[in-house]
């Protein structure tokens, strides 16, 4: 069970645990209900990297608003207020941290030798083409 009290549909691997919920209010959503259902004291805090990714309408996230498209990290286990009137969609993430990362131009891992090997695999030509796109563009220097 989720911090939230609900599990994902979904399966997933089980890399690093996370929550998500979706948070939707239309027009004619009763004041309190919304007060309950839109803001936090804190995020849940057994999670290293939460977030609110605002897909319509405004969000207010502690001292900052939100437009639509924007996503704001959110500092782990500290308080922030998450407000929003009628007429707004948005999701809370969050997950555990899977450790320190490393990247080079598109590659990302958490080995810096996973990440050399890539570059001489990418180099070699050594990578599926992306269906549809036969163009090959070398890595930067």
């Amino acid at each position: 069970m989720s911090p939230i009290g609900r599990n994902p549909p979904t399966k997933t691997c089980k890399l690093s645990p996370r929550y998500y919920r979706k948070v939707q209010r239309c027009r004619y959503t009763n004041e309190s209900l919304l007060r309950n259902s839109t803001a936090w004291s804190t995020l849940p805090e057994i999670y290293d990297e939460p977030a609110v990714h605002v897909v319509s309408g405004e969000v207010g996230v502690g001292e900052r608003t939100l437009a639509s498209g924007a996503m704001a990290a959110v500092a782990p286990g500290k308080p922030v207020q998450i407000t929003a009137r009628a007429d707004r969609h948005f999701l809370v993430t969050g997950a555990v941290a899977l450790g320190p990362r490393h990247g080079c131009w598109n590659f990302v891992s958490s080995s810096r030798e996973r990440i050399e090997q890539s570059k001489i695999d990418w180099q070699k030509n050594q990578f599926e083409l992306v269906p549809g796109d036969p163009e090959f563009i070398p890595m930067p220097n």
